[in-house]
């Protein structure tokens, strides 16, 4: 009966350190996801949803973007889908600006854009008021 008593005490302090092991890892490495559903309406009365996950990142507190004049878009982060909504600027044109960016570091003004082969002076004046560095 002692050696059944001491079996028991063994198996139950063991599955202790393994249960706070798990507990341990879980706190310490893996991230906290949360899950939220968004219900979409199109008027009509019909709903569909969406699961969205969220991961640990920075919070809005931690993150300030920096600020740009609304609609104006950013030479230096802009990808080519940003790009492609300014007139005069195609998905070649687009993606030649980011290439020239990617190969020659950030635009330094918004001058620099008539550097990329398929922007001339034409559609340089369309969109430099829509453009900027800043």
């Amino acid at each position: 009966m002692d050696e059944d008593n001491r079996q028991i005490r063994w198996l139950l302090a063991a599955s202790a350190v393994l249960g706070a092991l798990i507990i341990g890892y879980n706190v310490l490495f893996v991230p906290q996801v949360t899950l939220t559903t968004i219900v979409h309406t199109d008027g009509s009365g019909a709903a569909s949803s969406d699961l969205v996950v969220s991961l640990p990142g920075p919070s809005e507190e931690e993150y300030e973007p920096e600020p740009v004049e609304e609609g104006l878009v950013h030479l230096n982060t802009a990808d080519v889908q940003e790009l492609e909504t300014l007139p005069g600027i195609g998905s070649v044109t687009a993606q030649r600006i980011v290439e020239h960016r990617n190969t020659y570091g950030e635009f330094q003004s918004t001058e620099e854009l008539k550097q990329v082969s398929g922007i001339g002076e034409k559609t340089f004046q369309q969109i430099q008021d829509l453009i900027t560095v800043d």
